[in-house]
């Protein structure tokens, strides 16, 4: 499966999500680890290197943090997907300003998660087949 892109799934502080791990699954990403905080994340994408990051946030996290992944993935190269329901967005109007390089998304679909990862990664067709529509 040299053709599998190699994700890195983060989670804070909320109980372990294992649907966001079994949706990457399925749409064909392999998860390299899971993560239960940022500091974990930022030296565990430093060793593996992973095609795409992904930061789901279950509860309001702390700027810091954030704007910490956020630049790791940008030195590193790493697209970066923020997840979190509408709620905690709301509580993060700092979020988009913060965050510079990443897709951040509201909704935790299936299918939202599916294409709001392909469109980090810029690989949509290949997730997706040709005439897909992207996520905005």
């Amino acid at each position: 499966m040299e053709d599998c892109c190699h994700v890195l799934l983060a989670q804070n502080n909320g109980p372990l999500n294992t649907d966001t791990q079994s949706v990457l699954l399925r749409a064909g990403y392999l998860v390299s680890a899971v993560i239960t905080n940022w500091r974990d994340t930022v030296t565990l994408a430093d060793q593996l290197k992973p095609d795409l990051l992904v930061f789901e946030l279950a509860e309001p996290e702390k700027r810091a943090a954030v704007e910490a992944v956020d630049r790791c993935c940008e030195r590193l190269g790493i697209p970066l997907l923020l997840l979190a329901p509408a709620e905690v967005l709301a509580k993060m109007e700092w979020l988009h300003d913060a965050c510079k390089h990443a897709v951040v998304v509201a909704s935790s679909t299936e299918a939202d998660l599916r294409r709001s990862a392909a469109a980090a990664l810029g690989e949509h067709e290949r997730f997706f087949g040709e005439g897909a529509v992207k996520a905005e």
